[in-house]
């Protein structure tokens, strides 16, 4: 068999120097997935584009990609982004500092876009389930003198049943005496 030496042998993994998180953070800044309809394939895209381009040894992944941008916008917010860079120029670094800010923009953007619709699809249920219980409530009151479930909890335990059997049998306040009575004795 032939072995190489620890120091010597290939690695099986892609290392982002920084022209390579040049080139992948200016397509993440012109593509910009975070706001894309189909996050997916805005970062397929990129993907293939890098890929196309050769910069590894080997394939790049959509894991390794995203992975790589999250680490680069993680340590800007964190004042770690120069450790993170390795081998580039202090106008590489200038140049990947100014892309992560632009992308760094744009998740929070997005995240801000998607809370909002969020809160917008919130406060159309909410709406929606203000009117539909209105309208059973409507409907409640044109059916019959029995107050919705909601309303029983403020009931003792005596008229709440009074009003379960004025309702199951049709009768009256009269009839409910007559049937206290019998249950009575």
């Amino acid at each position: 068999m032939n072995y190489l030496p620890a120091n010597m042998a290939q690695s099986t993994k892609n290392v982002f120097k920084a022209l390579h998180d040049l080139d992948l953070l200016d397509l993440v800044g012109n593509k910009n997935p975070y706001m894309a309809e189909c996050q997916s394939a805005a970062w397929d895209e990129m993907v293939k584009a890098l890929n196309d381009a050769k910069l590894f040894p080997k394939p790049v992944n959509k894991r390794a990609v995203q992975s790589r941008v999250n680490i680069l916008v993680k340590a800007y917010r964190t004042d770690d982004l120069q450790n993170k860079v390795k081998s580039g120029t202090e106008e590489q670094y200038g140049q990947i500092k100014a892309l992560v800010i632009r992308i760094s923009s744009a998740i929070d953007d997005s995240n801000k876009a998607r809370i909002d619709k969020t809160k917008a699809v919130a406060a159309k249920i909410i709406e929606s389930d203000s009117a539909s219980q209105a309208v059973m409530e409507e409907g409640e009151k044109g059916r019959s003198k029995r107050p919705l479930d909601s309303d029983t909890s403020e009931l003792t335990d005596e008229e709440a049943e009074k009003q379960e059997f004025v309702h199951t049998t049709g009768g009256s306040n009269d009839d409910w005496e007559d049937e206290k009575e019998y249950r009575k004795a």
